[in-house]
């Protein structure tokens, strides 16, 4: 059934023509019966094809697009690939170097944002321009919107370097500014006052009010907090050794060496452990554990297996539920870990040992994130050495 050199037909539907290209044989079908006017259709395209060979303007592309050896000899092998099949090729090939809950944000950020909005667009099309609208109509903080960029930001490196995709990164010079409308302690710290704190513990389960009491007077880490164990207490010393973190349902090392330290135990966090105790003492394992996950008709018994928190989204509900019956304005519980440090600089504790009970760094890391925040919980900052220039300047006239 063929029509001419390279021109035949592959099946009932389809018709198959050959030319040379780059040294190589390619054969393309067509989706076309064949029959006399497709025939001669398929062999003027063959012409144009070699015709456009020889003269250096064939896009390989541009004739086929579905061709699986388009990405193999496209111009522009960005217009080969969509930025979900990229996202796709990504998160394939970097899945066992990430850890599972990191995998597990990454592809919730990539199926929930990023393919919605750009999963059927070229990656040739992609551009700064278009991700700063996308960042000029958000209204969450900048670290949320961090974290939705960074998939995107690893896929399109991976598609400079290894896969050659592109010659060079199109949004690698991005930068987020914080949104407008959106004040710094909306995005960092937006401490509790000791009067709002006492609102809100009654309004909560035992276990879980316990839990934010001690969280309140410890400024433990989420990931710490969720992780610690009685056997991490010691009672005689009053402190509590921070060794471990949680993620998801794995147990890892602090995220910095600092974050490996003794913390003291002031005397309302060790209450909230004694308040802790019926629930979960004689377990031998976390001190904080999910009382829904306790057996129905168990609820209200101590001692009694149920699970460890598995991160912060089922203490977020039960929280958001207490500081509304409690009138109290919303922030998220990690605030509390906030509060704690601007608590203790607010009555000038020691800034060095602040910082060692965080699990700070060093000291600079805890004034540059908390001390401007200082003079807005106490209106009477400066004025102790204003009183006192005053006296002195008075006791040389």
């Amino acid at each position: 059934m063929g029509r001419g050199t390279g021109v035949r037909a592959a099946s009932a539907s389809s018709i198959e023509i050959t030319f040379e290209y780059r040294g190589q044989r390619c054969r393309e079908k067509l989706k076309l019966p064949p029959n006399p006017a497709n025939f001669k259709y398929a062999a003027g395209l063959k012409a144009t094809v070699e015709h456009e060979i020889a003269v250096g303007s064939f896009d390989y592309a541009r004739h086929f697009p579905k061709s699986r050896k388009v990405r193999k000899f496209a111009n522009n092998p960005a217009r080969t690939i969509t930025v979900g099949e990229l996202l796709t090729d990504w998160l394939r090939d970097t899945r066992a170097s990430l850890e599972p809950e990191t995998y597990a944000d990454y592809s919730e950020y990539v199926e929930n944002t990023w393919r919605p909005l750009l999963g059927k667009r070229w990656l040739s099309d992609l551009t700064a321009a278009w991700v700063y609208q996308w960042i000029g109509e958000q209204t969450v903080s900048k670290k949320r919107i961090l974290n939705l960029l960074t998939p995107l930001r690893q896929a399109v490196r991976y598609a400079v370097k290894p896969r050659k995709l592109l010659t060079e990164d199109p949004i690698g010079k991005l930068t987020v500014k914080r949104p407008a409308g959106i004040g710094e302690s909306d995005v960092l710290i937006d401490p509790f006052t000791a009067e709002e704190i006492e609102a809100i513990l009654p309004h909560l389960e035992p276990e879980l009010a316990a839990m934010c009491q001690f969280w309140v007077w410890t400024g433990l880490r989420v990931g710490e907090l969720i992780a610690l164990k009685w056997s991490d207490i010691d009672f005689e010393r009053g402190i509590a050794r921070i060794t471990k973190a949680a993620r998801g349902n794995r147990r890892k090392a602090p995220k910095t060496k600092a974050g490996v330290r003794e913390v003291k135990l002031l005397p309302p966090a060790l209450e909230a452990l004694q308040r802790a105790k019926p629930f979960t003492r004689l377990l031998h394992a976390e001190i904080f554990q999910d009382p829904g996950t306790r057996p129905m008709g168990n609820n209200h018994a101590p001692n009694r297996a149920i699970a460890p928190w598995a991160n912060d989204k089922q203490i977020r509900v039960r929280w958001a539920a207490a500081l509304k019956a409690a009138g109290v304005r919303y922030r998220f519980p990690r605030q509390l870990r906030h509060t704690y440090a601007s608590w203790m600089l607010k009555f000038r504790e020691d800034p060095a040992w602040i910082a060692e009970q965080m699990g700070h760094r060093n000291v600079g890391v805890t004034l540059e994130t908390y001390a401007k925040y200082i003079p807005a919980m106490n209106p009477n900052a400066g004025m102790g050495a204003y009183a006192a220039i005053m006296a002195s300047k008075k006791g040389h006239d």
